[in-house]
Formats: C-alpha cells, structure tokens, sequence
C-alpha cells in the first residue's frame, strides 16, 4: 500500500465571536504563521469570517466566525 496524501486540518469555529476567533489567531500566530488574516469570506459566503493560521509546530488551524456586518436570517446583526 501506498503512503496516503491525505492531511487533517484542525478546524475551530465560533458561533458569534469574532473577538475570541481574532485572539485564537494571534496565540496561534506565536512563533507560527498568518497564512490569511481573518476577514469575510468571499460571497455569497460572506455571512462568515475566516482565517488560515499555521502554529509554532507547523499545524494548520482554520479560524472562523459569523462576520459581525452581517444580518442573520431573523434580521439581526451577528
């Protein structure tokens, strides 16, 4: 059998706080890397922010929040 190229990305998500997403990102960045800073997604996925973070031990983190400019489906801000 051949070596796998499958990689797992650890993946955290935080259901309407960019603030604790944005502070994730910058304990992560220590001695790692911002590969992408958090910031909306592209549309018409722009009801989210994200962010790629590469870790001191060379993990890939994925970061992402609801993106506080926008409405949710009942009206309200996030």
């Amino acid at each position: 059998m051949g070596k796998s190229n499958i990689q797992i990305i650890p993946y955290l998500a935080f259901k309407g706080n960019c603030e604790e997403a944005l502070h994730t990102v910058s304990v992560l960045a220590e001695g790692g890397t911002i590969i992408s800073p958090l910031q909306p997604h592209p549309e018409p996925d722009d009801a989210g922010c994200g962010s790629i973070t590469k870790d001191r031990f060379g993990y890939t983190w994925i970061i992402t929040c609801p993106n506080p400019e926008k409405k949710n489906s009942f009206g309200n801000k996030m």
